[in-house]
């Protein structure tokens, strides 16, 4: 298995970066606290005089998990690998049961930016498919079946409701056995909340404007070390780090918006730290920057799998001919022999193709597929692509040969 960390370094406008105009600090100022909330708002333990309480019964929860967040969910999106997400769990004073919702961060922010930072990027680890991150988070569950026993928190001597953060984990590896069932564990906030050298906070950073890394992604790359710790667990994911810039191009504050443990959190806070930015022409400035740590796996043999599948026309038209291209990659290090193996492509459980393959592809090498269909329904279908069904050429890696999604037929 070969090192690889790929960055994605992304400096949103509006939103997501944002600078202001200098303006005079004293020395000596402290970090305001957050303003505290009232009882009729959801409240951080921090910001409580007596936290909440949830204690969570784990049979429950692995159940839960394995029905609304199956394996086949995870490697969808993910890939195989350790990940690392989160749980937000809602207590309500009133009595109401809790609710709880499956978020990638805890990005959590004041003042005008939203809190529940929400990661407005495409997924992108070892799947080869790309999904929003919202089709597969920030849905809300009743806690019907009682996985956490809760007790209310006090502000003012008044019980309150209360918001909690969990960080959920689980690892599978590349033939799609569980090494890590899901874990749960309540995780400390304060972690999340911006650290500032000296005289700064984050009220100097709200307004808008824009900088850039000086040197590029190479710059912050080149900082940078995978933990060898999170190598030999398999660990990959995406760490997400707020940078707060001085007006001369200097890093003075980070905050960590999502984290995946065994080491990576503080390599990359570390890593955005010590990088340098153009000094922006508003002042003081802020970027969101995601960093991807994924582990390549380069296999020694051939390898095939498939990396595009185009319909045409875009949206296919039901009851008319379309044209649908797919693909199939050599990956691997070594050709493929010239034997025959059976690809298929199945839409909507039906067989739409089924090719017999002989020809040789070299290392990093494809072969294209066209095909006509004419669908039979509007909505969304699910398709499937199998590549050497029948198992003729004994790859070196089968977990990337069935390949599935979804096309829109209006």
């Amino acid at each position: 298995m070969k090192k690889k960390i790929l960055l994605s370094v992304v400096l949103f406008l509006g939103l997501f970066v944002s600078c202001k105009n200098d303006v005079e600090t004293s020395p000596n100022k402290e970090v305001p606290k957050p303003k505290i909330k009232n009882e009729s708002l959801l409240n951080y333990d921090y910001e409580l005089e007596i936290t909440s309480v949830a204690k969570v019964n784990n049979a429950k929860f692995l159940k839960e998990m394995n029905s609304i967040f199956p394996v086949d969910t995870v490697l969808k999106h993910f890939g195989y690998g350790v990940h690392n997400f989160y749980l937000a769990l809602s207590i309500y004073k009133n009595g109401k049961p809790s609710r709880y919702t499956f978020v990638q961060d805890v990005g959590f922010m004041y003042g005008s930016v939203p809190e529940d930072f929400r990661e407005q990027y495409e997924l992108n680890h070892s799947s080869r498919k790309k999904k929003s991150a919202n089709s597969v988070f920030y849905n809300s569950f009743v806690d019907k079946n009682t996985i956490f026993e809760t007790k209310l928190g006090q502000l003012a001597g008044k019980n309150v409701s209360s918001i909690k953060y969990f960080e959920i984990r689980i690892g599978i590896d590349k033939n799609r056995k569980v090494i890590t069932p899901w874990t749960i564990k309540e995780i400390d906030l304060k972690k999340y909340l911006p650290v500032f050298d000296g005289k700064y906070d984050r009220n100097d950073f709200l307004s808008g404007g824009f900088t850039t890394i000086i040197g590029g992604l190479e710059a912050l790359n080149g900082k940078i070390t995978y933990p060898s710790e999170a190598q030999k667990n398999g660990v990959t994911g995406k760490v997400v780090v707020n940078a707060y810039i001085d007006e001369k191009g200097n890093v003075v504050g980070a905050q960590l918006f999502k984290g995946i443990g065994w080491g990576c959190d503080e390599a990359a806070l570390k890593a955005v730290s010590e990088v340098k930015f153009h000094p922006s022409p508003s002042g003081k400035c802020q970027a969101i920057i995601p960093i991807d740590f994924e582990l390549e796996y380069k296999p020694e043999n051939y390898d095939l799998t498939n990396t595009r599948i185009t319909f045409s026309p875009i949206p296919p038209k039901v009851g008319e001919k379309n044209k649908v291209f797919f693909n199939v990659v050599n990956v691997g290090q070594k050709a493929l022999p010239k034997k025959a193996f059976v690809n298929s492509l199945y839409i909507d459980n039906e067989l739409v193709m089924a090719s017999i393959s002989k020809m040789k592809m070299n290392p990093n090498k494809s072969e294209g597929y066209f095909v006509s269909w004419t669908p039979k329904r509007i909505g969304k279908l699910n398709y499937i692509i199998y590549l050497d069904s029948k198992n003729e050429l004994n790859e070196s890696n089968r977990t990337n040969n069935v390949i599935k999604g979804q096309v829109e037929v209006k």
